[in-house]
């Protein structure tokens, strides 16, 4: 209730869900092969409001592969974005010039426009061989 007694609505803050299923390991050769090690990505509104212009930036330590970024230009209460094989570049170079076996990691950045904060997630680790 507001100070005048009539009644007060308040928004959730936005909110997103992102999951990811990655391929534990991938090499030189898996990527000579043009076979993907993110294999399926979903996108979840999980707040109240229509979210625009979400910007997904894909990175990971060490950077062993060149910075994906996908736009979402709407994304409803409850609504979904699923993708599957997801596109990422692997370096050729630094795959075939690696000397042990490492584990790296990879993340994503969500943004989107009106949003008040961005949200970052840690995805899955993977061996690189």
């Amino acid at each position: 209730m507001g100070l005048d007694g009539t009644a007060v609505q308040t928004a959730s803050a936005p909110s997103i869900d992102i999951t990811a299923t990655i391929d534990p390991k991938t090499s030189f050769a898996h990527q000579q092969n043009g076979i993907p090690f993110v294999r399926e990505l979903a996108v979840t509104n999980v707040g109240e409001g229509t979210l625009e212009n979400v910007e997904l930036i894909f990175s990971s330590d060490p950077a062993f592969m060149s910075g994906k970024k996908i736009t979402l230009h709407r994304l409803g209460p409850g609504e979904s974005y699923k993708a599957v094989a997801v596109d990422m570049v692997a370096s050729a170079t630094y795959l075939s010039e690696m000397r042990e076996t490492i584990v790296a990691r990879i993340s994503v950045e969500a943004k989107c426009m009106h949003c008040p904060r961005y949200w970052r997630h840690s995805l899955n680790q993977i061996i690189l061989q």
